[in-house]
């Protein structure tokens, strides 16, 4: 199967006589369980008792083993061993981090860097920080502390100089992937709803990071340069009926993107462990939009088969992204067979009949399922890929309808009229 793959990327690139395609990985939402055990209770979190927690990951509240994250690594390199660059968008950290504390934190960030430079040396690698990347859970301060300082000092391979010197400030930075073609890495986790230490009411823009984004913004698109953006807890609202941002940072946010979306080739997000679009900008000006890819994560926690996805871009001027295949393993297959076997869970473009991942092509699809229930209905089965879909809300018609709003409505006004509420309350 591994042998396969890598043929059929090699076919792929010989037949791209243009010699414009880039490839580069995402992977998300990590969440390595060192504590994991064979044998282990699932019903606590595979760490304790005695249980039926498998060699390669279990479906329930349990993080990813040891040999199944090394086996990861090592598809990616036996898959497309050099891409362009590698995005990383957050949580090494267990949902059940046991005493950890703030050295520990550090710790799997040091687990970052020493993972992706055994298996990806040489290879350009951008790293942003989840909400579970933090000591204490969750909480993260909005100026210079440890956990910046420290994690700047960890991926020192990744992050150059200039890049640190405003990721101490706040967990954000930017730099030219290569010329034309800009970084932009923003720390979503500051605007988390459980985040404690930031208050809208006080906190009008924390760490100072809108400003530094709109400069940013500014300055690519007065030097004709195209985006790539990533961070880990994404814009937008949810099948939950609620943001994950508190609703000032989002409105904030996602308004402060609008006057650059015609740069911005792409935002890669994780967190949610769900598969997912997102749409910036209006919708009845499809060219100026960009286009927002959630992933799936790595880990298997409540019930999601683990998955990564490698990327296609145009990698000259002007720069486009082409399309994606997303990999997984089924997690009660490799355990029942004693090793994991990575498939192709789907390519983009074929799934969902996209000439190219761009925003306009995004805002075709999002109408073509208004339309078009057995599309929604795949939409879905890929949320963690398996069958079962899981956010919790009710009746499922209501999640089947809010996870179609949220792909075409990033602010809550729009939102809320897809959805029929009032949108003067969230």
């Amino acid at each position: 199967m591994r042998l396969i793959s890598v043929l059929l990327v090699l076919v792929i690139c010989v037949a791209d006589l243009a010699c414009s395609k880039g490839y580069f990985w995402h992977i998300t939402d990590v969440h390595y369980q060192p504590a994991y055990y064979v044998g282990a209770n699932i019903k606590e979190d595979c760490v304790s008792g005695t249980g039926d927690a498998g060699p390669y990951g279990s479906l329930g509240p349990c993080d990813l083993p040891l040999a199944a994250l090394e086996d990861t690594f090592q598809f990616m390199r036996d898959t497309y061993p050099a891409p362009d660059f590698i995005f990383y968008t957050g949580d090494m950290i267990p949902h059940n981090p046991g005493s950890i504390k703030w050295a520990g934190v550090i710790e799997y960030q040091q687990n970052v860097t020493y993972y992706f430079q055994k298996y990806f040396p040489g290879v350009k690698v951008y790293p942003i920080l989840g909400n579970h990347d933090t000591y204490p859970e969750f909480q993260m301060w909005d100026y210079e502390y440890w956990l910046f300082d420290y994690t700047a000092e960890a991926w020192s391979p990744f992050l150059d100089s200039t890049m640190q010197a405003t990721f101490v400030k706040g967990g954000y930075y930017t730099t030219v992937i290569t010329p034309g073609l800009r970084l932009v890495a923003v720390n979503t986790a500051l605007y988390y709803d459980k985040n404690l230490e930031v208050d809208p009411t006080i906190h009008t823009d924390p760490a100072g990071q809108i400003a530094w984004l709109t400069g940013v913004l500014t300055t690519a698109k007065q030097n004709n340069e195209k985006v790539f953006m990533i961070y880990h807890v994404p814009a937008g609202y949810n099948a939950g009926l609620t943001s994950q941002f508190y609703k000032t940072y989002n409105e904030m946010f996602v308004s402060s993107l609008d006057p650059y979306n015609s740069i911005i080739i792409g935002h890669f997000m994780g967190h949610d462990h769900l598969d997912m679009f997102r749409i910036f900008g209006d919708l009845t000006t499809p060219k100026l939009t960009s286009a927002g890819f959630a992933a799936g994560s790595l880990s298997p926690w409540y019930f999601a088969n683990p998955r990564m996805r490698l990327f296609t871009y145009n990698n000259v001027s002007p720069f486009s992204l082409t399309d994606f295949t997303s990999y997984q393993y089924d997690v009660k297959e490799a355990n029942a067979n004693n090793r994991i076997d990575w498939y192709i869970e789907y390519i983009a473009s074929i799934e969902y009949g996209l000439d190219d991942l761009s925003g306009a092509s995004l805002v075709d699809l999002y109408h073509r399922m208004q339309e078009n229930s057995t599309l929604v209905d795949v939409y879905l089965k890929h949320w963690k890929g398996v069958e079962w879909v899981g956010e919790m809300c009710a009746p499922f018609s209501v999640c089947r309808e809010a996870a179609v709003c949220s792909i075409g409505s990033s602010m809550w006004v729009p939102w809320a009229a897809c959805m029929g509420l009032e949108s003067t309350s969230s």
